[in-house]
């Protein structure tokens, strides 16, 4: 599967003018430009929202649903469907994966903000007691954070649930450290947990997959 091919098959049923520099984010990373939301895309290209429209329409499709589906078909028609996989060693699929994981660990370790991740770890160890966040599909996530502060030493509580709000808000020390892990789809009640908090002063960290994502702004 070409990146250049997939280029061009796009640029055929291009209908005007079209930002080489998101057509460039977007060719040289199509399996995860399938799977984004708007702001996701809209973060990782490095555009404005009416560049992405712009974008959209220069293809003539309404909105990033109807691009996408437009972007599979391409992908789809240039792999000649799954006998273009069957052909495929199982080797050949590993050498594959373990070239894109690598690739993550190296942007990973390139953008890892030494100082930030320090001052977060003393924050941990001098907070009274760290309230992790995580509900729905966060929780699994949430529940094995604890677990590991928990066995360091660190007193930690969970809230997984909206029916923990009232029983642990209440009870929560003004010295303590929130830490909110929330994903897309932001679970509206952890968002509206962290706005009651952020308004009553707490200190708030949050795990999250974007930077302006909701718990993101919510964050110190």
């Amino acid at each position: 599967m070409s990146v250049r091919n997939i280029k061009n098959k796009l640029m055929e049923k291009a209908l005007g003018p079209v930002d080489n520099r998101i057509l460039g984010y977007v060719v040289n990373n199509f399996n995860s430009v399938a799977y984004m939301n708007y702001e996701k895309l809209c973060y990782h290209a490095q555009c404005s929202s009416e560049e992405l429209d712009a974008f959209f329409r220069a293809f003539g499709t309404e909105d990033l649903l109807s691009f996408k589906a437009m972007l599979r078909e391409v992908v789809y028609n240039e792999s000649d469907g799954p006998d273009d996989l069957e052909d495929r060693s199982i080797r050949g699929i590993a050498d594959m994966v373990m070239r894109h994981e690598m690739a993550n660990i190296a942007e990973f370790s390139a953008s890892l903000d030494e100082g930030l991740i320090s001052r977060f770890a003393q924050d941990l160890i001098s907070a009274s007691e760290v309230y992790v966040i995580g509900m729905q599909s966060a929780s699994s996530t949430a529940l094995y954070a604890a677990s590991i502060l928990n066995k360091v030493g660190v007193k930690t509580r969970v809230i997984d649930t909206e029916s923990d709000y009232v029983s642990n808000v209440v009870n929560m020390e003004r010295t303590g450290l929130v830490l909110a892990i929330s994903y897309s789809r932001y679970h509206k009640g952890t968002i509206n947990l962290l706005s009651h908090l952020r308004k009553n002063g707490y200190n708030i960290v949050s795990i999250t997959d974007y930077p302006m994502s909701p718990a993101g702004k919510l964050s110190d």
